[in-house]
């Protein structure tokens, strides 16, 4: 799915969730409002934001953001930070799936829908879930890099790292997994090297932290 109308079609279904949730519709005299958690600021989500604003706007529906720069031990306060605004749904792209398991657990438990957009949320909640399907993309890359290597190296073997994110599947899953794919479909004896690197967290509760008081 491309993935800034995979990011407006999210709003456009958690927009209709919520009108359902509510009782009523965005154009009803009590103005909609959705809260986005975003994953971090780079050029990518900054104009994925500005998208999502516009086509809020245009749908008569409020949005705030969050940002959890990248970090998923960020997500607890913005979480809070929502719900004490009163939106009416959540759309949410985690830092990382463990940490928000409690923290959909929590939106839900005040009846309050959330739906995970791009990165899959950790095991053990039921929630809508919009995703990206990128493993064709994935899979031509890998197959276009161990051609280029077979090229350019002629007689060389074909030695790949891949590095994945520990606490966001999709990378494992659909991104490398299909370069992996890729890279074997040219080269079966290729040697595959991985490296995961982790996303921070801190805490006892399931990586919640909070501002002081």
């Amino acid at each position: 799915m491309n993935r800034t109308f995979g990011k407006l079609f999210a709003l456009l279904v958690i927009s209709a969730v919520f009108a359902v949730a509510c009782g009523n519709s965005p154009s009803a005299a009590k103005k909609t409002i959705i809260g986005d958690i975003l994953y971090t600021n780079d050029a990518y989500q900054t104009a994925q934001q500005k998208q999502m604003q516009a086509y809020a706007d245009s749908l008569g529906i409020q949005i705030v953001f969050e940002n959890q720069l990248g970090v998923g031990t960020n997500a607890p306060n913005l979480m809070d930070d929502l719900l004490a605004k009163g939106v009416q749904g959540i759309i949410f792209q985690p830092a990382d799936a463990a940490v928000s398991v409690p923290l959909v657990k929590e939106a839900q438990a005040k009846k309050i829908p959330v739906l995970g957009w791009a990165i899959p949320f950790g095991t053990g909640i039921t929630a809508p879930y919009v995703g990206l399907d990128e493993r064709a993309q994935t899979v031509g890359a890998g197959t276009r890099a161990a051609q280029w290597v077979k090229s350019n190296f002629p007689g060389k073997p074909v030695d790949v790292l891949i590095v994945t994110i520990l606490g966001a599947s999709i990378c494992q899953d659909i991104r490398m997994g299909g370069f992996k794919e890729g890279v074997l479909g040219v080269a079966p004896d290729a040697k595959i090297n991985r490296r995961r690197r982790r996303v921070a967290r801190e805490g006892g509760d399931g990586g919640r932290r909070r501002a002081p008081a």
